[in-house]
C-alpha cells in the first residue's frame, strides 16, 4: 500500500516537477553547446537502454564519498581537525570551517548538476529510441525488408538532431505512402 502511494506521489508530484527542472537546466546549458543538444540523438542511435544502471552506479559511487566527506567535515572528524588548529586563533578556525563547508557545498552542487544533466540526456535518448522503434514497428508490415534495413541503418548512423529529423521525415514519407500512422510524441529541447 505504501509503495503504491509513493509511486502515485512520484508520478503526480515529483516526476513532472523534476522533469521540468531538468529540461530547464538542460535547455540553459545546451543553448550554448550543440554537442550537448545533439547528445541525446547520438546516444539513441547507440541504444541507451543499458545506461540507467551505470548512471545509478555513478550516482552511488560519487555520492558516497561526498556524503562521507560531508559527515567528516561536519562530524567528529571535522571538529577534531578544527581543534588541531590553535585554540587561541578563533578567526583561523572559523575560516577553516567556512572553507570546509564551501568545498562540501560546491562538491554537492557539482554532483547535482551532473546528475540532473545526465538523467535528462539519458531520458531524452531513451524517448527518441522508443518512439523510433514504435514507428518502425508500425511501418514494417507495409514496406520491403530492404527499406526497413535502410531506415534502421540511417537511424543507427545519426549523430545530431538534424540527422534525427531526417530519419523522421523519411519515416513520414514511407508512412504516408502506405497510409500508416506514426507516433507523434514531442521530444523536449527541440
Amino acid at each position: 500500500m505504501v509503495g503504491a502511494i509513493g509511486s502515485g506521489v512520484w508520478d503526480v508530484v515529483a516526476k513532472p516537477g523534476l522533469s521540468r527542472a531538468a529540461n530547464l537546466l538542460l535547455g540553459i546549458l545546451a543553448s550554448g553547446s550543440s554537442t550537448l543538444r545533439d547528445l541525446p540523438y547520438s546516444m539513441a542511435a547507440l541504444n541507451p537502454y543499458s545506461l540507467p544502471p551505470l548512471l545509478l552506479f555513478l550516482v552511488v559511487a560519487t555520492g558516497v564519498p561526498g556524503a562521507l566527506f560531508g559527515a567528516l567535515t561536519a562530524g567528529p572528524a571535522g571538529r577534531w581537525l578544527l581543534t588541531r588548529i590553535e585554540k587561541r586563533d578563533k578567526a583561523r578556525r572559523q575560516r577553516a570551517l567556512r572553507v570546509l563547508v564551501s568545498v562540501a557545498f560546491a562538491y554537492a552542487l557539482f554532483l547535482a548538476v551532473i546528475g540532473v544533466v545526465s538523467f535528462s540526456v539519458l531520458n531524452r535518448a531513451i524517448a527518441v529510441r522508443r518512439i523510433h522503434e514504435a514507428n518502425m514497428e508500425m511501418i514494417a508490415p507495409f514496406v520491403p525488408s530492404e527499406e526497413v534495413l535502410r531506415l534502421r541503418a540511417q537511424f543507427a548512423s545519426m549523430v545530431s538532431r538534424a540527422d534525427y529529423l531526417a530519419v523522421v521525415s523519411r519515416l513520414k514519407v514511407v508512412a504516408a505512402a502506405h497510409q500508416a500512422r506514426l507516433r507523434d510524441e514531442e521530444i523536449p529541447l527541440e
